[in-house]
């Protein structure tokens, strides 16, 4: 039985929550899968759900249904991201690359007494870059924290632990504000697919819409704080 607690707020669990994701990309890269793998890697994003290419996913973006007039501005915006983002596959290409998990958010993990025991649900373990790892939970947290000073804490935190475990490499550093974007873009695609589908109502996308456009500014503002931040917790300088 799961025993979750989706309380990611005090530092101590946030370390924990990075070091853990250290804990499982070294463990998951001393295996060896010789089947092929369901899932493509997060960069293959026209590869998210099968009824939705990038063509096609912009031309909705573009041409919404009425339902969703009112979140215009949004899709335009998440649009323009799924074209731009196709100038950075060939350098997240030439990343290393692992197996990771893939989903590795606060709902798939056992917590207790504020340290992380147990993380839950492979469904998504494919091969990918292995910084991606690290992107997706950073994503779940930027998401979830709308006070900045809060928000930047609990960033330094998961990065301490993490990089008690692994050390990134120059150019995974300056990978994560992409990818921390090409997660949620993924996510957007994979609820759009499941609506088309006829799978989720329109008010489970469109809460996805808001999540996916929350930030506009993440790439400008926030990329370079991070890349920042992450070499001088490398270096052993805290903040």
């Amino acid at each position: 039985m799961k025993v979750l607690y989706s309380n990611f707020e005090k530092g101590k669990l946030l370390y924990s929550y990075g070091q853990k994701t250290g804990f499982l990309l070294d463990a998951l890269s001393k295996l060896s899968v010789k089947q092929s793998l369901v899932y493509r890697p997060y960069y293959e994003i026209e590869h998210t759900h099968p009824n939705c290419g990038i063509d096609v996913v912009v031309d909705w973006c573009k041409h919404p249904p009425k339902v969703f007039e009112e979140y215009r501005s949004k899709l335009t915006w998440i649009a323009e991201q799924l074209v731009a983002f196709q100038q950075f596959v060939p350098q997240l290409k030439a990343l290393p690359h692992q197996l990771i998990h893939g989903d590795l958010n606060e709902s798939n993990v056992l917590c207790i007494n504020g340290t992380i025991h147990a993380i839950l649900d492979f469904e998504f373990v494919t091969n990918d870059v292995r910084v991606m790892e690290a992107a997706v939970c950073l994503s779940e947290i930027i998401i979830k924290e709308q006070n900045e000073s809060q928000l930047w804490e609990k960033i330094r935190s998961f990065i301490s632990g993490f990089s008690t475990v692994i050390t990134l490499t120059k150019l995974e550093i300056e990978a994560l504000p992409i990818l921390i974007q090409l997660r949620r873009l993924d996510v957007l695609v994979h609820f759009l697919g499941r609506y088309m589908d006829g799978i989720d109502k329109e008010e489970i996308l469109k809460e996805q819409i808001d999540k996916t456009a929350a930030n506009p500014h993440w790439m400008r503002d926030g990329g370079e704080k991070l890349i920042r931040l992450w070499r001088r917790i490398d270096k052993g300088l805290g903040n």
